[in-house]
């Protein structure tokens, strides 16, 4: 092979037909590492790569550049053959020259800034390699200060998301003797990308405005919390303050991972922000379980189980997947996880083979989730991640996800005004943030329908209806966002079954029939038709006219211009025996008439 073999492929390098050469290149490359495995096994000692083969294996990469091969669509077949070269010579530790090795660098950091991700991997996994064996020298140090310093750079990118990723990932795989000196910078660079423009603002890793479009990077994103995993594998806990052993060090990871596991990017291929989820679990399951106890803190363990328990009850199949199966690992762990709330109990609610539950399939993990309701240490939490499953529109996700809550409610009576009260806590923390409510909303159409919080409501005690009924007012006020006003209609009518609260929400709907969306009088009008055929005899409108009300709704062509539907709507009101009502500036105009005769 060296003799015969080395030079024939060597020769045809110099080929206009591209295949060849691609092909030519890789077989050098995998040629070159077997030849030094054989050496390093051979007793006595062989030499199969002469002086004269390895300055020709030296000169290739050169050539190339001077004959600008890596240019044009043929450039993108040579990128990819020539990192697996570098990462081939680099684990044979091949003699390279000084100048060879500024060609090797030189074609790396051109893969690093392409669009293909296939090329991207493949430099990185080169460059990895090309680092650990050719960059250690004391002699180098001022070349490895200038590569860092020009992906530090390059990772602030804020044109295009390939050259972040590119650059981010390289900093992911540099070796433990370039990291150390610069450590700080690193981290705070990966920190920073990690985390949307919002999140890294609020966390103050970002002073300086960055480009709008950022914020649609989840994949860079994605990218960026891998790199961080890989950068505290490489590091280590062993080392002082210039190791993870360092709290500081590594509280910034773990919060930054735990910040990531709350981004819920959206764009026109859906909930991108499922990536960075995804890899902030799987980083935060590595580093929980690899790292020493004393460095945990109690508040960040709960933290990381309640976040798995959350995206494990959610909507996407492949996110919930993961989240179960890392949760119930966690949960088993040996040796032991500290910090775990109600460990025992979590041990007697998931089975110790994590392969025995199909995490996939939801009529499986629901059921399993929803036992956690009965822990107040994380039913807040599993509660938001249903009320995203049931609120959104996927039948069958719907269906088991609300099944498996209703049976436990139902099993369990006694835990539904507490839980009941942790709903009105997810909706007063995120009011306004539609991401969250637009989902609520349905859910609770679903919950007040389903009879299972029905001791609630008539509590007179208990304010859970007021509650939601003043939430529901605060998220739909102006009326400016049509579908969720829409939505917010069937939750409305829900509670026309508390008495207590019958004439407000018929007010209420009855502001819905007058207002301009032809889509939302519609709407108002069908859901109160139904609500009053339903639990027309516990509100306060007079019995003698429901049946006259009923016509009135059923019969009324709600799509005529409000010129004609508004007397009509007011005529209703005053068969409800409500006050019609009464736009703020005609209000302000009677109250100064009024005035004005006085």
């Amino acid at each position: 092979m060296a003799a015969v073999v080395l030079p024939q492929l060597l020769a045809k390098t110099d080929t206009i037909d591209i295949n060849c050469r691609h092909g030519c290149v890789l077989a050098m490359g995998e040629i070159t590492l077997t030849l030094r495995k054989l050496e390093e096994k051979s007793d006595p000692q062989v030499v199969y790569l002469s002086n004269q083969r390895v300055a020709e294996l030296n000169e290739l990469i050169i050539t190339f550049l001077d004959k600008n091969f890596y240019r044009g669509m043929s450039g993108d077949l040579m990128k990819s053959c020539t990192s697996s070269y570098i990462k081939n010579c680099s684990l044979a530790k091949l003699q390279a020259t000084p100048e060879c090795l500024v060609s090797w660098q030189k074609v790396i950091d051109s893969c690093l800034i392409t669009k293909s991700n296939a090329i991207r991997d493949g430099a990185v996994e080169a460059f990895g390699e090309l680092c650990t064996t050719y960059y250690c020298s004391d002699s180098r140090h001022g070349e490895n200060e200038a590569i860092i310093n020009t992906y530090l750079t390059g990772a602030d990118n804020d044109l295009e998301e390939h050259i972040r990723m590119g650059y981010i990932a390289a900093l992911g795989v540099l070796p433990s003797f370039m990291i150390r000196c610069h450590l700080q910078a690193i981290l705070d660079s990966l920190v920073k990308h990690s985390l949307t423009p919002l999140q890294a603002v609020l966390v103050g890793e970002m002073g300086d405005r960055e480009n709008i479009q950022a914020y649609r990077w989840s994949e860079a994103r994605t990218q960026s919390v891998l790199a961080l995993t890989k950068l505290v594998k490489t590091v280590g806990y062993g080392g002082g303050i210039d190791s993870f052993a360092e709290p500081k060090n590594f509280n910034k990871v773990i919060e930054c991972l735990l910040r990531a596991l709350q981004e819920y990017t959206l764009d026109n291929r859906g909930d991108i922000g499922a990536w960075v989820r995804e890899a902030a679990m799987s980083s935060l399951y590595e580093i929980v379980t690899t790292c020493p106890p004393d460095l945990l803190a109690p508040e960040q363990v709960h933290e990381i189980v309640v976040g798995f328990m959350q995206q494990a009850v959610e909507k996407i199949d492949r996110t919930r997947g993961l989240g179960g199966r890392l949760c119930c690992q966690l949960i088993h762990h040996q040796p032991r996880i500290p910090y775990i709330r109600e460990h025992s109990k979590l041990l007697e609610i998931f089975p110790a083979d994590a392969d025995s539950v199909l995490w996939l399939f939801a009529d499986h993990t629901f059921p399993l989730f929803c036992e956690l309701l009965s822990l107040p240490d994380y039913s807040k939490r599993v509660l938001l991640g249903l009320s995203a499953s049931i609120g959104q529109l996927t039948e069958s996700l719907i269906k088991y996800a609300s099944s498996a809550l209703f049976h436990f409610l139902r099993s369990n009576p006694e835990t539904v005004p507490r839980l009941c009260s942790e709903v009105v806590q997810i909706f007063e923390e995120h009011l306004l943030n539609e991401r969250v409510t637009y989902p609520l909303l349905s859910f609770l159409d679903i919950l007040i329908g389903s009879g299972t919080v029905e001791s609630v409501l008539h509590d007179e005690a208990n304010p859970f209806a007021e509650d939601i009924f003043r939430l529901l007012n605060l998220e739909v006020k102006g009326y400016k966002k049509l579908y969720k006003t829409a939505t917010s209609i069937s939750a409305f009518c829900q509670l026309l079954q508390v008495p207590r609260l019958s004439k407000r929400i018929l007010s209420k709907l009855s502001v819905f029939l007058g207002l301009q969306h032809v889509h939302v009088r519609k709407t108002a009008a069908t859901k109160l038709y139904e609500a009053l055929a339903l639990h027309g005899d516990v509100t306060e409108v007079p019995e003698e006219n429901m049946d006259e009300i009923l016509t009135l709704l059923s019969e009324t062509d709600w799509t005529q211009p409000l010129v004609e539907v508004r007397p009509l709507r007011n005529q209703l009101c005053q068969l409800m025996d409500i006050k019609p009502p009464v736009s703020g500036a005609a209000a302000a105009a009677a109250l100064q008439q009024a005035s004005a005769d006085k």
